[in-house]
């Protein structure tokens, strides 16, 4: 640890410590307050983020899923590459292709991981899922966002696409509404005629 570093901790209140990692973020915390597994209780969901397993150096067809050629009637290609890039134009190899290796020893983060227990006296958690890193490796583990908006929003169920709904193949027939005698417009004229002819 260099002499900056020393007096960043020292300046905290904070001792030397082997790693150092730094959450940016709204958060209760003071500089130099411990954290401890309280900030968690069982049922909450997790994400966890690790270094993988080193795996070594390794071939194509174990660090990128290639397939294997043919093993018999003598040939030659049954685990290796095969062609990296063409010979006229570009005449180099295009970056990012995929080759043999170093493989592991990379950031991976699982999601959606639900723990089971807290234990507050040995400062532990007990996490039901896949862990990444190799045993006794350091893990950072953050509350799971997904869980908490798969929790608040609402489900709603998509509309089925293909037009308009079928409608009745037969319709039922209207029921004739009984006739009623409306009032004539000419009713007081009506009246008077009969009068005169009386």
């Amino acid at each position: 640890m260099n002499r900056p570093e020393t007096g960043h901790l020292a300046k905290a209140g904070a001792g030397p410590h082997k790693h150092l990692k730094e959450f940016r973020g709204a958060s209760e915390l003071a500089v130099g307050d411990t954290v401890t597994v309280e900030a968690f209780g069982p049922g909450d969901h997790v994400k966890v983020s690790g270094r993988s397993r080193g795996k070594g150096f390794a071939g194509t067809i174990k660090r990128h899923n290639f397939g294997r050629g043919p093993e018999s009637h003598g040939s030659h290609n049954i685990r290796k590459p095969g062609s990296i890039g063409q010979s006229a134009w570009p005449s180099r190899v295009w970056k990012g292709m995929r080759m043999s290796g170093h493989m592991g020893v990379q950031r991976r983060t699982t999601e959606n991981l639900r723990v089971v227990q807290v234990d507050l006296e040995r400062n532990l958690l007990l996490i039901r899922g896949a862990v990444p890193g190799a045993p006794g490796g350091q893990v950072i583990v953050r509350p799971s966002l997904k869980a908490a908006r798969r929790a608040t929003r609402k489900i709603t169920t998509p509309a089925k696409s293909g037009g308009a709904p079928k409608q009745a193949a037969k319709a039922a027939p209207a029921k004739a509404a009984p006739a009623k005698a409306a009032p004539a417009k000419d009713a007081p004229k009506a009246e008077a005629a009969k009068a005169e002819k009386k």
